[in-house]
């Protein structure tokens, strides 16, 4: 079995969080409440606050997410058909709630002098859901299913422990949204929310057509090894307009540069022949 489905149980609860989250994100859209938590999460303070937002808002960017979703599948293919499945449906969510509801960004409503900006300052009507958001949720939820399916008799108190911290990582990239002044909270409820279903809808997919029996074999884990490299390189020029963060962007690129490296290496030697392997291996071929 190259992976487990999700157990009933824990399937109708990440469908049900989500549903939650979206509807509570819906609700306090319209409501006073959001304007005044809007303020109190984002007032200015320490300067140690404003890095660890601009950190935690890197990670809620599509590239890293990508780079340590590949990074976590180590040959069995959940990695690249999660990602490419969640990529897909994640984008389609975020475009029809942004393009539906329009809403406006705090900067737009409040103001320059009422909001405490950190990194480039944002101003649009697109706001519904948080695209950052939705990104961590969706890459925590799905790099847990990567890791349970890459481990064997997982005890459940260590599976329970991974989905815990994965989900407050992404709960801090949700506070962050709020912090640098890019997001009201109802935008990360519901970018939550949208991140937990995209994430269980593309394993659901994935169960009934799976990608990861074609993703493992030699020739496609050799284009996902490239794919990592490329993406990796990308990533480290990219201008995430966050102060501080350089040194996060050059450990995310520097785990994807290693992980496409080593999953080519890996290939290589699976590929080769005795005589090829011996050469690799430094020593004489068999007679």
């Amino acid at each position: 079995m190259l992976h487990r489905a999700p157990a009933f149980f824990t399937l109708t609860c990440t469908l049900a969080a989500s549903a939650l989250l979206i509807a509570c994100g819906l609700w306090l859209a319209g409501q006073a409440t959001n304007m005044a938590w809007f303020q109190r999460i984002n007032g200015a303070g320490p300067l140690v606050l404003d890095a660890a937002a601009a950190n935690l808002t890197l990670l809620g960017s599509g590239y890293a997410v990508i780079l340590l979703m590949l990074a976590g599948d180590r040959g069995h293919g959940m990695g690249p058909a999660l990602a490419l499945r969640t990529l897909l449906i994640g984008a389609l969510l975020a475009r029809a709630g942004k393009l539906a509801l329009s809403e406006p960004r705090p900067l737009s409503v409040l103001g320059a002098d009422a909001v405490h900006v950190v990194g480039t300052p944002i101003v649009s009507s697109n706001a519904l859901p948080s695209g950052h958001t939705l990104t961590a949720f969706a890459g925590a939820l799905a790099l847990w299913w990567i890791w349970r399916a890459a481990s064997k008799n997982l005890p459940a108190w260590r599976a329970a422990l991974g989905l815990m911290l994965l989900l407050a990582l992404a709960s801090g990239v949700a506070w962050s949204r709020v912090a640098v002044g890019a997001h009201w909270p109802a935008d990360v409820l519901a970018g939550a929310g949208c991140g937990l279903l995209a994430a269980t809808l593309a394993l659901c997919w994935e169960n009934h057509g799976r990608w990861a029996l074609v993703l493992r074999q030699p020739l496609a884990q050799r284009a996902v090894g490239g794919a990592e490299i490329a993406i990796a390189l990308v990533w480290l020029t990219l201008d995430t307009h966050q102060p501080g963060t350089q040194a996060l962007q050059w450990a995310i690129g520097a785990v994807g540069l290693a992980s496409g490296m080593a999953r080519l290496w890996h290939q290589r030697r699976t590929v080769a022949g005795p005589r090829q392997q011996a050469a690799l291996d430094g020593r004489a071929p068999a007679p």
